[in-house]
């Protein structure tokens, strides 16, 4: 599969913060929809995770870039803070700790993975949260499959999300490990 050019759709880059430090997650729209309908669904996909970070976290601000540009402008934003009621302490979690969605493109094939740093410390043996087994994560799902219509892949193609949330403290050796 040849590489898509990065700018090829227009995205948004949220930025956030928790008790570790400052974040950014990119969001890929969908090329049919609309720069308003695509920044409401990145909103609605942040809300239900921001019942995954620590207290004082937040997702505070958002930058949008066109399709084809490589810029990033600020874009309208209304702060959405962390939602979880946990409070962050020493012993809490890893630096490296993560939690990942991902889907995939029924056309192409191409993914799309999001990827939620430093988020509360929500690890299990076997790496991944299955559809039924944590709201937080359920709710989190349920939004993005609301919003395929609006959030896709870099290609600007809308996608099928995966029902399990992948967990672990170092991409790399996670995905090693599962095999």
């Amino acid at each position: 599969m040849a590489p898509t050019p990065p700018n090829t759709t227009a995205r948004m880059k949220v930025h956030y913060n928790c008790p570790g430090g400052s974040h950014k997650m990119l969001f890929h729209k969908v090329a049919s929809a609309t720069d308003a309908a695509f920044q409401e669904s990145v909103a609605v996909v942040t809300i239900a995770m921001a019942f995954l970070l620590y207290t004082g976290g937040s997702f505070d601000a958002a930058e949008f870039a066109e399709a084809g540009s490589p810029f990033f402008n600020p874009a309208a934003w209304e702060a959405v803070p962390a939602t979880s009621g946990v409070t962050f302490t020493a012993a809490s979690n890893s630096a490296s700790n993560f939690l990942q969605w991902g889907g995939r493109s029924s056309s192409s094939g191409k993914r799309v993975k999001l990827y939620l740093l430093q988020p509360l410390d929500l690890d299990n043996s076997r790496m991944r949260f299955l559809t039924g087994e944590n709201a937080r994560m359920d709710g989190v799902i349920t939004a993005l499959i609301g919003e395929n219509t609006q959030i896709g892949n870099i290609a600007g193609e809308a996608v099928v999300w995966q029902l399990y949330t992948n967990c672990g403290e170092n991409d790399h050796l996670t995905h090693r490990a599962r095999g």
